[in-house]
């Protein structure tokens, strides 16, 4: 387990992680602190507001800061574009899957050979120019600047419009696995997934998330089949279910009654349990049962 440090001006939070952490919990404000605190720590940009009044912001691993040049931060969405991402801007998650996949080393001997043959193109063009023409080097990153990408499912290009719910979430999550899998670029890769909600398949694409250097907090309102160690809650209260201790002096300092840590691991349960329920609550009966004779 490792600790996740992140503090900005409007919120501070120390997260016990393994590789993924379910952040639960009804506090709308505290989780959109949370979720600007670790983006303005990536944001290269400082505004004139905050360099004016010293505001800092701080995301470390255990005791160490997180090296913003050598991470790779993404957050998947319900919202995210093909057509844009087919792009390939420098935030494009596409892009990055594509340079881990030209950079793979089934493709180097084509590469060099694409390499020669340009080289010889050069040598040819040059001997009866006036203008000496030197061409670039073919690397990974080269040529993600030369295609023009697409996203290609059953012999048909396809965009945003055409996939359903869970296979966008779910194209997200393959491609920064097989970044995480292939790429040794980064040191680590932070991802949020913020989605409104958890499929049985989602849940276990997000569960096959490769361990090596991936922290993921998954912000939702219910999730099942998951140890409580690897589920916070942002309430009146922040628990982090993974910090044993910190539960156990909260919930009996507020009690009248000594709580045992199985009492404790009892009440996390059923609270879990009641989060499900109320999920699939009938809108129809529950409007039925407000009503008074």
């Amino acid at each position: 387990m490792k600790q996740l440090l992140i503090s900005s001006g409007n919120i501070n939070r120390t997260i016990i992680i393994d590789h993924i952490k379910y952040v639960l919990g009804s506090n709308t404000m505290n989780k959109y602190y949370l979720k600007q605190a670790v983006r303005q720590y990536f944001n290269k940009t400082v505004s004139g507001y905050r360099e004016e009044i010293g505001s800092e912001c701080y995301f470390k691993i255990g005791d160490s800061p997180v090296d913003k040049k050598n991470t790779f931060f993404y957050e998947v969405t319900e919202n995210y574009s093909i057509n844009d991402d087919a792009k390939l801007s420098t935030k494009s998650i596409m892009l990055k899957y594509l340079e881990t996949l030209y950079s793979d080393v089934n493709y180097m001997d084509t590469l060099n050979t694409l390499n020669i043959l340009v080289e010889s193109l050069s040598d040819e063009v040059s001997e009866n120019a006036f203008v000496q023409s030197v061409f670039s080097t073919y690397s990974p990153k080269l040529l993600t600047k030369l295609v023009t990408a697409h996203y290609y499912e059953d012999e048909s290009y396809k965009d945003e419009y055409d996939l359903s719910y869970e296979d966008l979430i779910i194209l997200q999550l393959n491609m920064i696995n097989y970044i995480a899998v292939n790429s040794k670029k980064y040191a680590y890769i932070i991802l949020f997934i913020d989605i409104p909600l958890i499929t049985d398949e989602i849940k276990s694409k997000i569960d096959e998330l490769s361990k090596d250097r991936v922290y993921c907090l998954v912000f939702s309102k219910t999730v099942k089949d998951t140890e409580i160690e690897n589920i916070c809650v942002e309430e009146d209260y922040f628990l982090d279910f993974a910090n044993e201790e910190m539960v156990y002096y909260i919930l009996n300092e507020k009690s009248t009654n000594l709580y045992t840590l199985e009492d404790i691991k009892n009440m996390i349960n059923e609270y879990l349990k009641d989060l499900k329920s109320r999920e699939h609550v009938s809108l129809i009966n529950n409007l039925m049962s407000y009503y008074k004779k």
